[in-house]
């Protein structure tokens, strides 16, 4: 029997910030609101084949560090790092990040 797709729009409902889902072991996008998507500059499809490492090239090993924290705790909040968005533009951010697991 195949797994049902997970509901993302129910994940992000009443998000007031911008919000997306992150693979870090793939290095990769899974979903974003149209505000995540606005901030960084990418139209859905195009974040989507981006590379999370390419949005935060500047401060890898922070951001992995982070990562592994929340993979070892389930969630997390960051000092603000550093988004590049498609024009180049760095934008400082705050990041929470909590983890799910899904197909």
């Amino acid at each position: 029997m195949s797994r049902p797709e997970f509901d993302f729009d129910h994940l992000f409902e009443g998000a007031g910030d911008p919000a997306f889902v992150l693979d870090p072991l793939r290095d990769r996008f899974v979903a974003a609101i149209p505000a995540a998507c606005v901030l960084l500059g990418y139209a859905l499809e195009e974040l989507l084949a981006t590379p999370v490492s390419r949005i935060h090239r500047g401060e890898l090993p922070q951001l992995r560090t982070f990562v592994d924290e929340v993979l070892r705790t389930g969630h997390g909040s960051t000092i603000p790092l550093t988004c590049r968005t498609r024009s180049g533009k760095c934008l400082p951010t705050d990041m929470s990040l909590s983890v799910f697991a899904g197909d």
